[in-house]
């Protein structure tokens, strides 16, 4: 069982008319692994990009994860957002094992030419993200 953990950025987001830009830090753990990120979103005019940085946790041994994933975005409902993966770019300093990338997110996290749909859904000044009935991320 996974369990999801939500912490707030300290950093504000900058909205403009079809940009979204925020940061948000994730834990993700079950009884064996444990990922502690952050994540930066930036989408504007249908393009976007995901940084994933953080470490992950499998028994006694860490490894890095550290990422930009390139997108699409289509807005397909007033929260909804279709995305597909087209590049991933691993950064120098990610050695953390394939099979644990996939263990732990879909398959847009780790292979180009994926799709997700990603809610987000404006309240106050964060944005709530899902690509599951619950919340995500809160991005500040």
């Amino acid at each position: 069982m996974k369990i999801i953990l939500i912490f707030f950025s300290l950093l504000p987001v900058v909205h403009c008319a079809q940009a979204l830009d925020c940061k948000a830090a994730h834990i993700l753990s079950n009884e064996k692994q444990k990922i502690d990120a952050a994540y930066k979103f930036h989408i504007h005019n249908s393009k976007g990009v995901l940084t994933l940085d953080g470490k992950h946790y499998d028994g006694n041994k860490s490894s890095i994860i550290s990422r930009q994933i390139f997108f699409d975005a289509e807005k397909v409902s007033k929260s909804g957002y279709y995305l597909t993966s087209r590049r991933i770019k691993k950064l120098p300093d990610e050695d953390i094992a394939p099979e644990s990338l996939q263990l732990n997110y879909p398959d847009f996290f780790w292979d180009e030419e994926n799709d997700i749909f990603l809610s987000i859904e404006k309240f106050g000044n964060a944005y709530s993200m899902s690509w599951t009935t619950d919340p995500l991320f809160i991005c500040y």
